[in-house]
């Protein structure tokens, strides 16, 4: 008799705890090491798509490729017979993503933002020098572990192994839509600088404690939410906000590529250089 809550023979489905485009993460137990993981498993409306299998195929391979503290780990991947379904296998972070920490009704100390959105920048910056770019910054996907504030990216399912900035035309955007850069809202390729912008956005928001929209898969308003999105100055929303960080923040959030900071890792020198206050519950 068949188990329909053990996939590959090992690996024991618990509760859903997070949906992505491309499938459903599970919290599981790995019965063969006696450890808990994240099992992510492809949707059944994709399971017979190539190029959706393509894709999640290539998500699973650049997790093996991407060994950083503040990148989720990959432990494996493969296919199931008896569900006919593909899986990538993760290590689980017990925690709670940023959209939860933007929702917990106070604003969050600047510091914990600026040491949230720093550790991220290190995770990014790990994936460019490799080639890889994310394609999908944003709240949901940056989780903050429980026990000690160590903070995870997650979720590469959009994420591609090369860039060139506007090359092979453009194509329908795929993101979160409050937080795509503008060019990629017109359909240009994703690269470094637009994951800069994503994050950016995400900074903003965490600080000035706004919770992030529902996507919208209609083009139109996808490019609608990122090209006329106005943030609000963070000095005007929050005066506790140093002027570097502030600054910092306001470039990279630049509709211009070209006018935001070089790299990910810029950003991050700015930003920390700015803020003088020591983290409270984000420990480093």
């Amino acid at each position: 008799m068949s188990d329909e809550g053990l996939i590959a023979g090992r690996y024991r489905l618990g509760r859903l705890i997070g949906v992505s485009g491309m499938g459903m993460v599970y919290r599981a137990r790995d019965m063969l090491s006696a450890r808990n993981v994240a099992i992510k498993l492809i949707a059944q409306a994709l399971a017979a798509d190539e190029l959706a299998l393509r894709q999640f195929r290539r998500e699973g391979a650049l997790y093996a490729c991407l060994c950083h503290p503040n990148i989720v780990a990959g432990l494996g991947r493969g296919y199931d017979e008896l569900s006919r379904r593909h899986f990538i296998v993760m290590e689980l972070v017990d925690g709670d993503d940023a959209v939860k920490l933007a929702r917990t009704g106070r604003p969050l100390p600047v510091a914990d933002v600026v040491e949230i959105v720093a550790r991220t920048c290190d995770a990014l910056t790990h994936a460019h020098r490799h080639g890889i770019v994310h394609g999908d910054v944003a709240p949901a996907n940056i989780l903050v572990r429980r026990a000690d504030g160590l903070v995870k990216l997650t979720d590469f399912g959009l994420a591609r192994m090369r860039w060139s900035a506007r090359a092979g035309g453009r194509t329908r955007p795929r993101g979160t839509p409050r937080y795509l850069a503008p060019e990629v809202a017109e359909g240009y390729s994703a690269t470094p600088l637009s994951d800069l912008y994503s994050l950016a956005a995400v900074a903003h928001d965490l600080i000035a404690t706004n919770a992030p929209r529902v996507a919208c898969a209609d083009r139109s308003t996808v490019e609608l939410d990122a090209l006329t999105e106005q943030r609000s100055p963070l000095a005007a929303l929050r005066p506790d906000v140093p002027g570097p960080v502030a600054a910092a923040i306001a470039r990279a959030l630049e509709n211009d590529p070209r006018e935001r900071q070089s790299s990910v890792e810029d950003f991050r020198s700015a930003l920390c250089g700015g803020c003088d206050e020591s983290f409270t519950s984000i420990p480093a």
